[in-house]
């Protein structure tokens, strides 16, 4: 006789209820007996239960009031463009098939998350390892603002971004690639102006997930997946969106950029060869001379057909075309050789925010004043100075003899816990692009300032009156309510001085209201905000100038 079935142990709702939290190495919950093999439907209601209540209870736990206040804040802003969109004219300017095309790869990011949580939840009731987590937070802010930006200023451009923003999940590679294609195979359909190729549609998400990769392998404890999400698609937008119709300063980065990763990339065989051989001074001759000389004539190559002339006779006419653009050239020159030895040389007798900062308010000092004068120079200016600052990086970060070692002496003294931990050092990279990329977008508009107010300014004060005077914490972060208060005053400032000045027009409730959602989200992010809080800024300043 075949021994009886024991019975199964029936767990009801109520007693699901009160089990401790699924985040726990071993819940309670989970001690029903599960089969050994995932089976093809769902056994029994009990199962999507414990999935969703698994879910609350994972929000709950990875929550904090700051995360709330910033989901508030897009929410928000996300409200507001809905309502420009639907209630404006000029189908024209804003037309609403452009809202739900953004919209649409809104829902396609939300998919592709929940079909991975669901795969990681069945999973996890299998073997009870390897509980699934919920996403990065601040990839919201890698999937809301390119789409955002583009819609507002280039919504043709939100064909290939849309394809770019999906690739934040965590599904197979070439899955994301396939999901990434179809959607900009179904955005080409609404956009009459804008039908990119089909191989530009299929290169571009493999481009993305390249360079995501390649951060990740270079200098994983530098970038998080966010840092990674938002550079890979600024690679996209370099390498695609500019054409011989944009401002030549743009096209100049992109071909200076493009001349940097080819010899970067070529060079690479011989800087094994030069760890190999036990960083011989022959190999590491040979790396240095063909690293520039390449780059010297691949950047000539790029730019001769750009500029129609050499670039060293291009940039000498450039630079003596006007005396005010002559006269800023050379106080430049001056600064340079005089508050660069200064500060180096008193670094000592500062505390390291007030060493840290000084870059920054020298960064807003030597850009306000000409940017209203010349935005093309400063744009140029820019350019310059964030190549400058990416090759100083690639050797002190790989500590290329003879100055690389030098170069890591010398920023020592300048590097926080985060810097000290990465392979690179990213915030000064940052810095520069918060301060270029609101001028890049447009460097005439009234919006181009927002970097570096925010950057020079804004996130300066906030920094040093919340180390010295804060005493409220935003919840899950080290920033200061009080720092957040100074972050609004100083930027409610700068913004009305340049508004009595003639360079923007915007609405005191525009300044105010922009003033302090970009407090809100400098003082609540984890992201590295030299780069957010600038092009968040500029964001809100564009969009609020409607209403």
């Amino acid at each position: 006789m075949a021994p009886r079935k024991q019975p199964t142990k029936r767990v009801t709702r109520s007693q699901s209820a009160q089990a401790p939290s699924p985040v726990a190495a071993e819940s309670e919950s989970l001690q029903v007996q599960l089969p050994t093999k995932p089976s093809k439907q769902l056994e029994n209601p009990l199962q999507v239960v414990g999935a969703t209540q698994y879910v609350y209870e994972l929000i709950e736990a990875e929550s904090n009031v700051s995360n709330w206040v910033q989901w508030f804040v897009l929410l928000f802003v996300g409200n507001v463009v809905f309502l420009l969109f639907k209630e404006n004219e000029d189908p024209s300017k804003f037309d609403p098939q452009h809202l739900y095309d953004a919209m649409f790869a809104l829902l396609c990011v939300f998919c592709q998350i929940a079909v991975v949580f669901h795969h990681q939840w069945k999973k996890y009731k299998i073997s009870g390892n390897n509980a699934p987590q919920l996403p990065e937070f601040n990839l919201l802010y890698a999937t809301f603002i390119p789409l955002a930006v583009s819609l507002l200023q280039a919504p043709k451009y939100l064909i290939l971004l849309g394809g770019c923003v999906t690739l934040v999940s965590d599904l197979q590679i070439v899955v994301q690639i396939g999901v990434a294609v179809l959607l900009e195979v179904q955005l080409v359909s609404s956009h009459d102006s804008y039908h990119p190729t089909f191989p530009i549609m299929a290169l571009t998400p493999v481009w993305h997930l390249c360079v995501q990769y390649l951060l990740q392998y270079v200098a994983p404890k530098s970038f998080t997946k966010s840092d990674r999400n938002i550079i890979a698609t600024l690679s996209v937008v370099l390498l695609v969106f500019i054409d011989n119709t944009s401002p030549v300063y743009l096209q100049i980065l992109q071909k200076l950029m493009v001349s940097f990763a080819s010899a970067t990339g070529l060079c690479y065989p011989i800087y094994i060869v030069y760890q190999k051989t036990e960083r011989n001074w022959a190999v590491l001759a040979l790396l240095q001379i063909v690293f520039y000389i390449l780059g010297f004539h691949l950047s000539t190559y790029f730019l001769t057909p750009v500029l129609s002339t050499d670039p060293f006779s291009w940039l000498d006419q450039f630079i003596q075309a006007t005396e005010t653009r002559w006269t800023i050239f050379r106080a430049w020159l001056g600064a340079v050789f005089v508050v660069l030895p200064a500060v180096f040389a008193v670094k000592s007798y500062f505390p390291l925010d007030v060493r840290r900062k000084v870059w920054h308010f020298a960064l807003f000092g030597a850009l306000a004043y000409p940017l209203v004068l010349d935005s093309e120079l400063v744009s140029l200016a820019l350019v310059g100075l964030f190549g400058l600052l990416l090759l100083v990086e690639l050797q002190r970060a790989l500590r290329l003899p003879p100055i690389g070692a030098y170069l890591d002496t010398l920023f020592v003294d300048f590097l926080d816990d985060k810097d000290r931990k990465g392979e690179v050092l990213s915030s000064y990279i940052y810095l520069v692009l918060g301060a270029a990329l609101p001028i890049w977008f447009d460097s005439k508009s009234q919006e181009a300032v927002a970097g570096i107010i925010t950057v020079g300014l804004g996130d300066s004060i906030a920094s040093l009156v919340g180390k010295r005077l804060g005493a409220n914490r935003w919840p899950g972060t080290n920033k200061t309510v009080e720092g957040s208060v100074a972050f609004v005053l100083a930027t409610l400032a700068s913004l009305s001085a340049f508004r009595y000045f003639g360079q923007n027009e915007f609405s005191y409730s525009n300044i105010l209201c922009t003033s302090m959602l970009a407090a809100i989200v400098e003082g609540c992010t984890t992201m590295n905000d030299n780069l957010l809080v600038p092009v968040f800024t500029y964001l809100c300043l564009y969009l609020f100038k409607h209403f």
